[in-house]
């Protein structure tokens, strides 16, 4: 890559005057050091004085908390500042340089960069819709109505099997009706039982109560027996 698609720092005033510097690196660092990657031997120019920085495509410089401060175009930078083609930088009050841009890029793009091109709206180019490929995938023929002739036929033969007579017309203004709820289960009482058959169901009942009663009785009993008989053989149990 040749050096007028680069970058450059002139100097304007101070040592080695015209002297031009080619920037290479997406990141340089100018100072008084010899180390730095644009060298200012001077006294007004700190070792590492500012920074020039290649952010999105454009080139920007930063004062490296620098003694005598950083200018662009007379006002002093305090931040991340973008660069223009022709900008005139000042490093302290004696040396002056000023930024270059190549001539494809006034903005301080790199040099190089791929652009991408806008893509046309595909719905508004019209080979896309003139093209003679045929659409993949079948169109579906609409279904024809069914005629009123064959409709009340078949309410006809309908009709005739539950005795009812209907047309399309009464069909049309009927109104649809949700089904009716089913009728509560019907809970048998004494009136409804045969009176045999209610006593025998008292009865029933009554024994089985009663047999539960004695159950519970003997089972008490038992355990009455139990107690006194473990008692007989060991009163130690029961503190006896």
């Amino acid at each position: 890559m040749s050096d007028s698609t680069l970058p450059q720092i002139m100097v304007r005033r101070g040592p080695n005057p015209d002297h031009i510097y080619i920037i290479t690196e997406p990141t340089s660092i100018i100072g008084r050091e010899p180390i730095n990657d644009v060298v200012l031997p001077d006294p007004e120019v700190s070792r590492r004085h500012a920074r020039l920085v290649l952010r999105q495509g454009r080139y920007h410089i930063e004062d490296l908390s620098s003694t005598n401060g950083t200018y662009i175009n007379g006002r002093r930078i305090a931040a991340l500042t973008p660069l223009t083609d022709g900008d005139v930088i000042d490093f302290g009050e004696t040396i002056r340089v000023v930024f270059h841009l190549p001539a494809e890029s006034g903005t301080g793009e790199s040099v190089g960069t791929n652009r991408l091109k806008p893509v046309s709206n595909a719905y508004e180019d019209n080979d896309l819709f003139e093209s003679s490929v045929p659409f993949p995938f079948p169109q579906q023929k609409p279904v024809d109505p069914v005629p009123d002739d064959v409709v009340q036929h078949i309410l006809e033969e309908n009709s005739a099997q539950s005795g009812e007579a209907e047309t399309i017309s009464e069909l049309s203004g009927m109104a649809i009706s949700p089904p009716a709820p089913p009728p509560p289960p019907e809970v048998e009482s004494a009136a409804d039982v045969e009176p045999g058959r209610w006593e025998k169901l008292v009865n029933d009942r009554r024994i089985w109560v009663a047999g539960g009663c004695l159950v519970l009785l003997v089972g008490l009993c038992s355990c009455g027996a139990f107690i006194v008989a473990l008692n007989s053989v060991n009163p130690a149990l029961f503190g006896g």
